[in-house]
């Protein structure tokens, strides 16, 4: 419990209650490439996607909210074949308690910063922020 006392988020395993969305995007392929270590083939279609969504309830880091890309890779299907996913950049926080506990335990490439998501009946809007400034913005607007 050392790292609840000091601020920090304990260990996994982590459980929170989601809201968000996901949208899935194909990507230029040398940003992609330029992003992936050594040994990981993203797929040819060069697809993947980006999540954007906030935790309002759970165990260890929420709350926060959050958005990141990943690329589809080869090599690493599910047993129903299903694509597995590699995060090229993500964005969690507000602070940067959650960022810096999903670097140590899992390695991933992510920094604070924070997202929020307003939906009605027309449009549904998503803005990540990093350092401030607004990085992502996603606008959906479904056909009836």
């Amino acid at each position: 419990m050392s790292s609840l006392a000091s601020g920090e988020a304990p260990p996994p395993p982590y459980q929170t209650k989601c809201d968000g969305f996901g949208l899935l995007v194909a990507y230029d392929e040398a940003l992609v490439r330029s992003l992936l270590p050594p040994g990981i083939e993203p797929v040819d279609d060069m697809t993947g996607g980006i999540n954007l969504y906030t935790a309002g309830q759970g165990y260890g880091l929420a709350p926060f909210s959050a958005f990141y890309f990943y690329v589809h890779v080869k090599g690493f299907d599910s047993s129903d074949g299903t694509k597995a996913r590699w995060m090229l950049q993500g964005v969690y926080g507000p602070e940067g308690r959650v960022p810096a506990a999903l670097h140590r335990y899992f390695g991933f490439p992510v920094r604070a910063g924070e997202s929020r998501h307003d939906a009605n009946e027309t449009i549904t809007i998503g803005i990540g922020t990093l350092a401030g400034r607004e990085v992502v913005r996603i606008v959906v607007r479904p056909k009836p």
